[in-house]
């Protein structure tokens, strides 16, 4: 076994020791396949090598990317320390600290031991000195935050030490919907975020469904085409559904429960379509009688004019008149007044008869829903 001792030497001398070590352990591989096995070798010695030369260059990130690659070729351990070493001198203490107890938890009788475990602890102090203090509140208060996702986390309101750096806040809370911002934390800094949730409100599901054609339903400021083919989502509580086809608006209230989907089925065949009933179509009768009387009336208040007329000019020429074109005119004046009555009952009947027949059918009609309790099955109901 190669035992290798670091106590006395700096740090450059350590690493160069370790990656000696490193380099050690590649030629020292089992072979899994002779051929194989040794471009593996060859390649991680070459990346070795690079991360080395990088090292002492001074491009830490560099070199962090080289020792990462041959470590994940080999697995020997002491790239771990390598690795370790080029962050602590990138100042990344996190990762550094993260990789020297790494190097700690898989090699077998570290030789420096002791004294990565002292550089742990410096990394910790060091790391803790530059902690900030994040305090959380929300609204709602009891909110469950989460830091990137991991589990760090506290309910709110709460206050928590990170290390600087760019941090997502994530907050759920039952009933309400989750939210999430972003915060950057500075060395030593205090900061305060806030999380607002909103109250999820239950939303339920309803099916229409019609047995014509070109059939909408409105509910609020929303149309929707029918036979719905997806569900139309809507908060729980009661909404009012304005159905319109072939000339007939059905109006219903709903409750919507989000637990339960709800199907409507509206049979407007059933009721006539958009044609005319007997009543209302007895009503166009009459009222286009009335405007026939009408006629009929102004055309003989006009002869009785005439006729009037051809008296008075009697009477200044002669001073006597025709009694029997008097009689005439007398025929004609009542004649043109009872078509007037005539015309005027007929159109008033017609309007009267046709408005109560139009408002008894074509009004907002009454509807019963059914439920569906599985939410999958189509349930026909006659609601007419």
């Amino acid at each position: 076994m190669l035992i290798v001792r670091f106590t006395s030497l700096s740090t450059p001398g350590r690493l160069a020791v370790a990656c000696a070590v490193a380099l050690a352990l590649i030629a020292s591989v089992p072979a899994i396949g002779f051929a194989e096995q040794e471009q593996s070798q060859e390649h991680a010695e070459q990346l070795f090598a690079e991360g080395r030369q990088y090292f002492e260059d001074g491009d830490y990130e560099s070199a962090i990317e080289q020792f990462q690659k041959a470590y994940d070729i080999l697995g020997a351990p002491q790239l771990l320390y390598n690795i370790g070493e080029a962050h602590r001198r990138a100042e990344n203490l996190v990762e550094a600290e993260h990789y020297f107890q790494k190097y700690l938890n898989e090699a077998e009788d570290p030789p420096n031991e002791e004294q990565v475990a002292e550089r742990i602890i410096d990394l910790q102090q060091q790391l803790a000195a530059k902690k900030a203090v994040l305090n959380i509140s929300s609204e709602p208060a009891g909110v469950t935050v989460t830091i990137d996702g991991e589990d760090k986390r506290c309910e709110t309101p709460c206050t928590l030490e990170l290390l600087p750096g760019d941090y997502t806040l994530s907050a759920t809370k039952e009933g309400y919907t989750s939210a999430s911002r972003e915060i950057a934390l500075e060395p030593n800094a205090e900061e305060t975020a806030s999380l607002y949730l909103q109250q999820k409100i239950a939303a339920g599901e309803l099916f229409v469904r019609t047995d014509v054609d070109d059939a909408t339903v409105q509910i609020g400021a929303e149309t929707h085409s029918l036979p719905t083919t997806e569900p139309i989502q809507l908060d729980e509580g009661q909404h009012t559904l304005l159905i319109t086809a072939d000339g007939h608006h059905i109006e219903h209230d709903v409750d919507i429960d989000p637990d339960q989907p709800l199907q409507l089925f509206v049979p407007i065949s059933q009721t006539g379509g958009g044609d005319f009933t007997t009543l209302q179509t007895a009503a166009i009768g009459l009222g286009a009688t009335s405007l026939a009387l009408g006629a009929a009336a102004l055309f003989t208040g006009m002869q009785a004019q005439s006729t009037y007329d051809s008296l008075e000019a009697q009477q200044e020429a002669y001073g006597v008149v025709d009694a029997d074109l008097v009689s005439t005119g007398k025929r004609q004046q009542s004649l043109s007044n009872g078509l007037w009555l005539g015309a005027a009952v007929g159109l008033a009947a017609g309007v009267g008869l046709f408005s109560w027949e139009f408002f008894r059918s074509d009004g907002p009609e009454t509807l019963e829903p059914t439920e569906q309790p599985d939410g999958g099955q189509d349930v026909d109901v006659d609601m007419l």
